[in-house]
């Protein structure tokens, strides 16, 4: 008997039977998979959907932590100013939002 050797790579990038059942059956991947929702509205105001903690605040810096990643959002005089569960509302002068 012989074995075929499968690269790592190969085994990590197709999606998982849940993904796969998301994209061909087109269900909302937010409800399904926990993927997070950020609302943007201008430069001043943001929401945050599905994350599961805080992980640093100042008034320049929010991290959060999702299910699936991290949220960096940086500015200026940034202020929560509320969360309820997984859901958070950041005013302020939002600069640069990234996902690490």
């Amino acid at each position: 008997m012989r074995h075929q050797r499968t690269r790592s790579s190969e085994i990590h990038d197709k999606p998982s039977l849940k993904a796969q059942m998301v994209e061909q059956f087109e269900l909302p991947k937010d409800l399904i998979l926990g993927a997070p929702l950020l609302h943007i509205y201008g430069q001043n105001e943001a929401y945050i959907e599905n994350f599961k903690n805080m992980i640093e605040f100042t008034d320049k810096l929010i991290k959060v932590q999702t299910k699936q990643c991290r949220i960096m959002i940086l500015g200026k005089k940034l202020e929560i100013e509320s969360f309820c569960g997984e859901e958070m509302h950041i005013i302020g002068k939002i600069e640069e939002i990234k996902y690490y």
